[in-house]
């Protein structure tokens, strides 16, 4: 998701930062952006500490800290006086990643692909609306049709 999300945004000439929890997975895709995009500027960050612990509960857990995280540093920034500075949450959704059909049964993986948009998907539809957000602590989700469609007939 994170390397379709950068993919947009150095098409619309913004700079990028990338975080992974696999340093060579993001030394792989800078190299590749680099090269798609010769004059952007992208830089990386690894999330080494992850790769010790491969169970989806350190990304659950680190996807609610995030939130927690975003809102403080949105009050910190309010506080100092640094109300140009955007902080907000991004939720994309249900997105077909690796990580969502590891280990995944045969029937998950049917369900998952039935509800879960491809990276390039979400990224396409979330990156022009985070780009014009304004202010501070907006979330910008994304439910895809499918998911959509399959929420209202579950929950309604």
């Amino acid at each position: 998701m994170g390397y379709a999300i950068a993919q947009q945004f150095l098409a619309a000439c913004d700079s990028v930062v990338l975080c992974a929890r696999c340093e060579r997975k993001l030394e792989g895709a800078i190299a590749s952006l680099r090269e798609e995009f010769p004059y952007a500027k992208v830089a990386g960050v690894s999330g080494w500490g992850a790769k010790f612990i491969p169970t989806a509960a350190t990304h659950k857990t680190s996807k609610t800290g995030l939130t927690a995280l975003t809102a403080s540093l949105a009050q910190e920034l309010r506080a100092a006086g640094l109300t140009s500075i955007g902080v907000h949450n991004l939720s994309p959704g249900l997105v077909l990643t690796g990580l969502l059909l590891d280990g995944a049964s045969p029937a998950a993986r049917r369900f998952f692909n039935a509800l879960a948009e491809e990276p390039e998907t979400d990224a396409a539809e979330l990156v022009p609306r985070m780009r014009v957000v304004q202010g501070m602590e907006q979330t910008i989700a994304y439910l895809s049709p499918a998911s959509a469609f399959a929420w209202h007939h579950i929950y309604d």
